[in-house]
């Protein structure tokens, strides 16, 4: 059975930008055992290889796994690895350091690399702060459970996800638009009074006097029912504004 380990010695140690010698010498061998692993003549010492595979930057199995393409460099390989295990935070750190270092050298293909590694970061804490508004729920926070509503709105994961749409309407300069898609969101889903503050504070910024007292009046109303009390302060000062 074919393991694979002097072509994976090889193109790991590619990644690395390694010698053969190089390589040598942090493990403490010749050249000539490293060329000899690599073309497979002979097998590195059962106790060489938790140091082989801690100068490779793999786990001891990586090393015999099949087709084990090299990566363009270290930082692309640490990157497939968080991707395959987002729990896997050493992988994470790692690659962001990597690829940090490379940046300022300003290939393309690492700064795609680099907004993919933390495209992948913010979707796992996303994940995560879904499971803590769970969580918060399930103790007993009511509040806990709009802000979910609201992260599913932002993500669009809500069965409309008219406030978000509403967010882009306004930012197009379709206010009308932006008014109708964040009433329509409000109506689907009661406890989303983030919809309800962008109405209000549109209708203020367009100097749209009558309708933002009544969008800033709803909101007070909103707060007061539920009893969140240390909201109110800011909503009544933007209503005091507009007599």
């Amino acid at each position: 059975m074919k393991l694979h380990l002097g072509t994976n010695i090889k193109n790991l140690r590619a990644e690395f930008n390694l010698t053969q010698e190089q390589l040598a010498a942090r493990l403490g061998c010749t050249a000539q055992a490293i060329s000899k692993w690599e073309t497979e003549t002979t097998a590195p010492d059962i106790a060489m290889l938790p140091l082989l595979a801690q100068a490779l930057g793999v786990r001891i199995d990586t090393l015999f796994e099949p087709g084990k393409t090299p990566y363009r460099h270290r930082g692309e390989r640490l990157l497939a690895a968080y991707e395959a295990d987002r729990s896997d935070e050493e992988s994470y750190r790692a690659a962001r350091a990597e690829l940090e270092k490379r940046l300022p050298e300003n290939d393309p293909e690492d700064h795609l690399s680099y907004a993919y590694l933390l495209e992948l970061r913010g979707w796992e804490y996303l994940e995560r702060a879904q499971a803590g508004y769970a969580q918060a729920a399930e103790l007993g926070c009511e509040k806990a459970t709009r802000q979910n509503m609201l992260l599913l709105h932002k993500l669009g994961q809500a069965e409309k996800p008219y406030f978000t749409t509403g967010d882009a309407a306004k930012a197009q300069g379709n206010f009308d638009e932006a008014f109708a898609l964040w009433q329509q969101s409000y109506e689907q889903d009661r406890e989303l009074v983030d919809a309800l503050y962008s109405i209000a504070c549109l209708h203020s910024e367009l100097g749209n006097v009558a309708q933002a007292r009544t969008a800033w009046q709803a909101v007070i109303d909103w707060l007061s029912e539920r009893g969140y009390e240390a909201e109110l302060a800011w909503p009544r000062e933007m209503l005091a504004k507009l007599y």
